[in-house]
């Protein structure tokens, strides 16, 4: 059904004013309808209410020396993992030369054989064993080294 009005004059100006007229009041009403529900449902009225410019500039500030705070802490864990790694392989080392029953002493490790051979077959010999012959240079190392080969001699017994 089609309708068709054709007007003539000045009402059809009259119609024009008057169909705007509605629009602004329609479009006042949903303005107001909307204001309304977002204020009750504490939409964003409650969220931005009372935020200003220096309260996200300190939000802003606190991200990045939280941002450099991490990084601190990843570069100290990078450290500690290195060193987590230094000490496996020293407990590693440590751990290889007590199977081979090396005795450590005063920071050192130390074999004492228990076949007799010559003064070089003994230095090859650790030096196979990626050692060398002991070298005593006073009394108190000398006291020393008898000490940790007592130890050994009467823990064998």
């Amino acid at each position: 059904m089609d309708i068709l009005c054709f007007f003539t004059g000045k009402k059809p100006y009259i119609v024009i004013a008057v169909s705007v007229g509605l629009l602004y009041v329609l479009q006042a009403v949903l303005n107001i309808s909307l204001r309304l529900s977002l204020t009750c449902s504490g939409g964003t009225e409650r969220i931005f209410n009372n935020v200003t410019f220096e309260e996200l500039k300190n939000v802003t500030n606190d991200r990045d020396k939280l941002v450099q705070k991490l990084e601190q802490y990843d570069m100290q864990l990078t450290g500690l993992r290195r060193e987590k790694d230094e000490l496996q392989t020293k407990l590693n080392h440590f751990d290889h030369y007590l199977k081979q029953n090396w005795i450590h002493f005063s920071g050192s490790f130390y074999y004492i054989s228990t076949t007799e051979k010559s003064w070089q077959s003994s230095r090859d010999d650790c030096l196979g064993r990626g050692a060398d012959l002991i070298t005593i240079d006073s009394r108190e190392e000398n006291a020393s080294a008898h000490g940790f080969i007592n130890v050994r001699v009467l823990s064998k017994s």
